[in-house]
C-alpha cells in the first residue's frame, strides 16, 4: 500500500469505514514538505505520509490509528 493513500490519526481523532487499525509510531523521517512515518501494525512495518507540519506531532513509541479506503490495500 503506498504511504500517501494511508491516513494517520493521533489524540482520539474520528473516523468513520471499517479499515481501521491501531499502530505505534517507530519513527519520522523528513522530506521537505512532508515526513513518512514508520508504523507498526501487529508486528508489521507500514509507512505512512504525513504533511510536515502534522509530522511534528509524532514521536516514536505513539499510539495512533491509521485509516485506508479498501480499493487501496
Amino acid at each position: 500500500m503506498r504511504p500517501e493513500r494511508i491516513s494517520i490519526l493521533t489524540d482520539g481523532a474520528a473516523s468513520e469505514g471499517p479499515n481501521r487499525l491501531s499502530a505505534t509510531v517507530q519513527n519520522t523521517i523528513y522530506l521537505g514538505d512532508h515526513a513518512l512515518a514508520v508504523l507498526e501494525v501487529a508486528a508489521t512495518r507500514v509507512h505512512g505520509q504525513a504533511s510536515a507540519g502534522r509530522a511534528w506531532k509524532l514521536s516514536h513509541g505513539q499510539s495512533v490509528s491509521i485509516t485506508f479506503r479498501p480499493k487501496t490495500a
